[in-house]
């Protein structure tokens, strides 16, 4: 794995991109950015970066926003493609980490909200839904990144229009 960390400030989501970009030039197996933000839109701005290079990349990517203004990136990162968090098992390794047993539920609560609120959605649109086609539209607004044919909306579409 090849990691870049800035323990200072987030960098414009261009260089992190390039950071996690080197990593896969170079032959890493994974590539990981971790960064220090100072307000919410640093947050944004890596889970940016992240969503973009999951698109591009084809190694896994792991990153992740540090202090408690990045503690959310851990928890949502998986929706912009990063593979891995890190949480505090006995003792926290670098500031922002959740309790492990916390992070667990926290995410766990996420993805189940994701789903509930994408069928939800689904439900509410399916009147206007005509094909598959449609719903699989709406699960590609609901779920941007590669894996939204594994999702429970893609079989939800599948089951209940074909």
């Amino acid at each position: 794995m090849l990691s870049y960390h800035n323990f200072s400030f987030t960098p414009p989501k261009a260089e992190i991109f390039k950071s996690l970009f080197l990593a896969e030039f170079y032959g890493a197996d994974a590539a990981k950015a971790a960064v220090m933000p100072q307000n919410n839109q640093d947050v944004l701005t890596l889970l940016e970066a992240t969503r973009e290079a999951e698109k591009e990349l084809t190694i896994p990517l792991i990153t992740m926003s540090m202090g408690g203004l990045g503690a959310i990136s851990r928890i949502v990162g998986w929706m912009y493609g990063s593979s891995v968090t890190f949480a505090v098992g006995k003792s926290s390794s670098a500031p922002g980490q959740v309790p492990i047993d916390e992070l667990r539920k926290i995410i766990q609560l996420t993805k189940k909200l994701r789903v509930l609120r994408a069928i939800i959605l689904i439900k509410l649109f399916r009147y206007k839904i005509k094909s598959t086609r449609a719903c699989y539209a709406l699960v590609l607004f609901i779920y941007p990144l590669n894996a939204w044919k594994d999702t429970p909306e893609y079989l939800f579409c599948a089951r209940t229009l074909d």
